[in-house]
């Protein structure tokens, strides 16, 4: 962005405020315009109009949410049809000798839901034959919001291992001796049960 268009930027975040009623400093006004700057002024520009029309509190916005307008994040959702797609498309496009560039193609996310659902080379030797496509992808995309949400948080990841092995979540943290002890026994109980198994 030029000086021109970034003194022209500085003003319309002016012209804004004022739109919203709001007396903004000058410093603050560079603030703002130094958070868009590396934006297109016509795109900064149509992201203040969509969010001037759709705006139904009436409220001032911050660069984070023109930059959101701009650059949408995609959901979990969308991310997770996504990766489905793409197991799908990895069958056809690099066949079962060629995991590797399978592994690329889907990446780290969807190469988890792979191996959950078998592997590479069973869902390639199974995928149309005895798994229908329209399941599978179903079945993957389910499986990838989990994957997403294993990823995006360590903890979650955790928390399904607990569960899915009947333990009881620890979702607390003790602020007696007495729920300390009480932790250490259940803590001690779950790893007994785990040397039974």
């Amino acid at each position: 962005m030029n000086q021109n268009d970034f003194d022209n930027l500085k003003k319309l975040i002016i012209h804004v405020a004022e739109y919203y009623d709001r007396d903004i400093k000058p410093a603050a006004v560079l603030m703002m315009a130094n958070d868009l700057k590396e934006y297109p002024l016509d795109e900064i520009n149509q992201a203040y109009e969509k969010y001037r029309k759709a705006d139904k509190l009436f409220k001032f916005p911050m660069p984070a949410q023109i930059i959101a307008i701009m650059c949408p994040e995609p959901s979990e959702e969308n991310l997770a049809r996504e990766i489905a797609s793409k197991i799908s498309q990895a069958v056809t496009k690099f066949g079962w000798p060629n995991a590797d560039d399978a592994k690329n193609y889907i990446g780290e996310i969807g190469w988890r839901v792979v191996e959950r659902r078998g592997g590479w080379s069973y869902i390639c030797q199974n995928l149309g034959v005895s798994i229908d496509p329209m399941t599978f992808e179903a079945q993957s995309r389910e499986l990838a919001k989990v994957a997403i949400l294993a990823h995006n948080n360590p903890r979650y990841n955790d928390m399904l291992e607990q569960l899915s092995k009947g333990m009881r979540l620890i979702d607390y943290a003790p602020k007696t001796t007495e729920e300390l002890d009480q932790r250490k026994k259940m803590l001690l109980d779950q790893a007994k049960k785990l040397e039974e198994k």
